[in-house]
């Protein structure tokens, strides 16, 4: 202490006596300043690990070194105490720490950038919802009512929120909480007013985007109230924690529709784009497969993991849905990217463009939805497109066709993307790059395993582009074939359109992807022939063609049957058909129906055959005979007499088959002239619906007319469009 205590009085005394104290104390302090940032300094660069590791270690050594040198150097000039030398060693400093200071203002940005993307906190938020008409406004108002909840314990925005808001608001005293298996069900009751309000995740209107009949809910219903909560991440299981980039990985894409830029990295979603993209950094090829978001697959957090939709696993997270991918593919995804569509407008601005050669010419709305003067038009052909632009190629279902084409476009607008990362030049776009993407995507890949690409990245940038047609990587384009099906959903108390995956082509995809992970070894092609006099077809693996695999059967909607259809129909498919029989004088079916049509069933139409109970069968609803007409008679209804009987009046023939039309025009004598015109399904109904083609939609003459009475008559069917494949094998 005393040797510690002269040193420290030695020194003062010294600095006391020195005759430029100014520039002594300005040096010291910028050296000081040297110090702390030149250990900063080397403190990042040992936390980016991985990139350039023989140039980082260099550079920290020279650190090390020069600081070594710049305090012998600051030593010498102190104790020299020359006024010159001091000066010039100020402005060698002022000169150095800004040029340190720059350096390390990008490293700490870039790191910013990189750890909001994977944030340990998130936002969740749960609303109580009622119907817009509704007389609830506020809180106060919910008493006495039935309130949905989901009772799924560990769903965060179903569950635990929800009990929050009901504990806060004593909700549980005055109401009764009715507990649902999922959203579909939940919501259906709101709309058939079977509950008076349920608890939902608060982006619920984007959830419910894509059904048709819960389209416009954010119009139809309103909140009363709302809670966000700031929790942990919905941890998703993975053995990914401490992989590299640098080894073989699987990554699912997951594009999410949403108002406005930015991402609310915690909510239930809709999966309205799903990409699974597998990556081998040695061989620099990728497998991409667009999975159809109507995908009839198992659920994974749905009760009994009961098939529906795949885009429905969204409505549980991040979690639900690659479980659902994993169960039904059996490829273990290591990563997950979640990316908000209007953040691909912001992303493809700031990598000023990219260029895609557009399959078709087609005008469609932009990113707000608007179209009129604010419709994005493109024409067919290579062009470069701005954000705007290639979100409307990677999006639009209506115009561009099925999920499986649209899917197909997404693929080139990502490729699309990829490519134009290696005309990146400055920071500024760098930059404007990072902060579009923390701020519209999300991703459970961490900063460590983001900055060890950095290698493989260097490898893509500096390798032969010509190998690969100036692309990147090579992207080997997978296809999951299959075909639509109506299936009835229980939850919506409706038939839905699915897509039925062929087990053959899934398969094929599935070992492309583990021969690009290195999982399976490929079967070598050892020929190849080749003709001048035919152009050369790439095989996009996963197409087919195959035989149909796997088909549902559904039961058929029997009001455009006979009895004696539906009965043979029973008997092929060991299902009993029962009949009972409903009174044709009742004014509900007096002059609608005709004697012994069928006007209803027990099981709706669509409804699986193996999902029901078939010695319970199915009953069907029937208007019964008028006595004095006998089965098979031929009625002649140019006869006065007969010309109020039903079957020589002009029926309701909408929804009615062609053959059923038949079948009554045999029944009668009449002498009037018939004439069957056919019209295009789109050009009445927005988007094609299979199960109406070949039935009536319209007639010329107003049902319960008498045929004595009349000429003619027209009736309008419906006829499928030329350029849509057929939905299903027949049941």
């Amino acid at each position: 202490m005393r040797l510690f205590t002269r040193n420290y009085k030695t020194l003062k005394r010294y600095i006391n006596n020195m005759p430029n104290k100014p520039c002594f104390y300005i040096l010291t302090f910028l050296f000081a300043s040297l110090v702390i940032i030149t250990g900063y300094f080397i403190f990042l660069l040992v936390k980016l690990a991985g990139i350039e590791t023989f140039w980082r270690y260099l550079i920290i050594t020279l650190s090390i070194l020069g600081l070594i040198v710049f305090f012998f150097f600051y030593k010498k000039v102190v104790t020299g105490n020359k006024k010159s030398k001091m000066v010039i060693f100020i402005i060698t400093l002022l000169l150095i720490i800004p040029v340190e200071g720059f350096i390390i203002f990008n490293i700490n940005k870039m790191f910013s950038s990189l750890a909001r993307i994977n944030r340990e906190m998130v936002t969740y938020s749960t609303s109580l919802v009622t119907l817009v008409n509704s007389d609830l406004n506020t809180i106060n108002d919910v008493s006495g009512l039935k309130l949905g909840i989901i009772k799924d314990k560990d769903s965060i925005e179903g569950y635990i929120i929800s009990q929050e808001i009901i504990k806060a608001n004593k909700l549980k005293d005055n109401n009764e909480i009715i507990e649902y298996d999922n959203f579909i069900l939940m919501v259906s009751d709101l709309y058939a007013k079977e509950v008076d309000a349920i608890f939902l995740p608060t982006n619920y209107a984007f959830m419910f985007a894509s059904i048709d009949e819960f389209n416009n809910i954010k119009h139809e219903t309103k909140v009363i109230i709302k809670k966000d909560k700031k929790m942990p991440r919905d941890i998703i299981t993975t053995d990914s924690s401490d992989k590299k980039l640098t080894e073989p990985f699987t990554l699912l894409l997951l594009g999410v529709d949403s108002e406005h830029e930015g991402l609310n990295k915690n909510a239930a979603f809709n999966g309205d784009a799903l990409m699974l993209i597998t990556f081998n950094p040695n061989t620099l090829s990728a497998t991409m497969l667009s999975i159809p978001r109507d995908s009839y697959v198992p659920i994974m957090c749905f009760k009994d993991q009961i098939e529906n939709k795949i885009t429905h696993a969204a409505w549980y997270g991040e979690s639900c849905m690659i479980k659902t991918i994993e169960n039904f593919t059996g490829i273990d995804i290591d990563y997950y990217i979640k990316m908000n569509f209007k953040g691909v407008v912001a992303l493809v601005d700031a990598l000023d463009g990219i260029y895609v050669d557009v399959p078709i010419t087609f005008c469609s709305q932009n990113s707000d939805r608007k179209t009129g003067k604010h419709s994005v038009c493109l024409q067919k052909g290579y062009r470069k497109l701005n954000g705007e632009q290639a979100l409307a190629l990677s999006r639009n279902r209506n115009v561009l066709g099925d999920d499986i084409t649209r899917g197909l476009y997404q693929q080139l607008v990502v490729a699309g993307m990829l490519n134009k990362a290696k005309d990146i030049r400055n920071l500024n776009q760098i930059y404007s790059i990072l902060d579009t993407i923390s701020n519209n995507l999300d991703t459970n890949i961490n900063t460590k395993q983001i900055l060890s690409f950095y290698e493989v990245g260097k490898d893509i940038i500096a390798k032969d582009k010509s190998y690969y047609n100036d692309d990147l990587v090579y992207i080997e384009k997978l296809y999951l074939d299959g075909y639509n099906k109506y299936i009835w959903d229980e939850g919506m108390r409706l038939a839905l359109s699915n897509y039925v995956y062929n087990r053959a082509s899934l398969k094929d995809v599935v070992r492309a992807m583990e021969i690009n992970l290195d999982l399976e070894k490929p079967n070598i092609i050892k020929t190849f022939s080749f003709s001048i006099n035919e152009p050369y077809k790439v095989t996009v693996i996963g197409k087919g063609p195959y035989r149909t695999d796997y088909v549902i059967k559904t039961v058929p909607n029997f009001t455009q049957q006979s009895k004696e259809w539906a009965l043979n129909w029973g008997v092929q498919n060991n299902i009993k058909i029962s009949f009972t029989t409903i009174d044709n004088t009742h004014q509900e079916y007096k002059d609608t129906y005709v004697n012994g049509q069928i006007i209803g069933q027990s099981i709706p139409e669509h409804f699986r055959l193996d999902k029901m109970n078939k010695a319970k069968g199915i009953t069907l609803k029937v208007i019964k005979k008028e006595e004095n007409i006998l089965d098979g008679e031929i009625i002649n209804c140019n006869l006065e007499e007969n010309s109020h009987l039903s079957n020589c009046l002009v029926p309701n023939m909408q929804g009615w088959t062609l053959n059923q039309f038949d079948n009554w025009y045999h029944s009668i004598k009449i002498n009037i002239i018939v004439e069957k015109k056919p019209i295009d399904i789109d050009s009445v109904t927005p988007l094609y619906d299979p199960s109406k083609a070949g039935t009536i939609n319209s007639q010329s003459k107003d049902a319960g007319t008498k045929l004595i009475d009349i000429a003619e008559i027209i009736v309008y069917y419906f006829v499928k469009p030329a350029d849509v494949k057929d939905e299903a094998p027949a049941d």
